[in-house]
């Protein structure tokens, strides 16, 4: 695996943490690397103290393929997509 290096800029990151007044967070999902665990989703209702049943921020599981003989090797694929309410 590579050697981890930050997207973002440093010098941006210190205006941000510059700037008077309120702090605005936000949670940044690596779709590659998503493994369907609903962190991002607990995380999102314990920080906005949602009632239970309602999720600002989902995960989707989605599938890809088909499986038509059982004789042969499936062609299918799995991935997740985490869904954000973006407000």
């Amino acid at each position: 695996m590579s050697e981890y290096k930050p997207v973002i800029p440093q010098e941006l990151v210190d205006r941000a943490f510059a700037k008077k007044g309120p702090k605005q967070y936000t949670i940044w999902v690596d779709l590659e690397y998503c493994i369907g665990c609903d962190a991002c989703t607990m995380a999102c209702k314990a920080e906005n103290n949602t009632p239970i049943g309602l999720d600002l921020n989902r995960v989707i599981e989605v599938e890809e393929g088909e499986f038509t003989d059982p004789r042969k090797k499936p062609d299918l694929s799995v991935y997740f997509v985490a869904m954000p309410c973006m407000h």
